[in-house]
């Protein structure tokens, strides 16, 4: 199963609002994905794997549901 972005969040122990700068997007629209009111654009997408990635923590795009309600 595919984790949602909140739970790779929380296990990688980043912030929401590490996430918002990464993206250049505000923490509510971090809270609006988590939440499946909205959506990450595939750019934002790739920026938010890059910061996993800088902290360690190598997803591909296919283990995150960013579209989980």
């Amino acid at each position: 199963d595919n984790l949602t972005l909140k739970a790779c969040r929380i296990i990688a122990s980043i912030k929401v609002e590490e996430i918002a700068e990464a993206v250049g997007v505000g923490v509510d629209t971090i809270y609006k994905w988590e939440k499946g009111k909205s959506f990450p654009t595939a750019p934002q997408m790739v920026k938010i794997l890059k910061l996993f990635a800088s902290k360690g923590y190598i997803i591909d795009v296919n283990d995150i549901n960013f579209f989980a309600r």
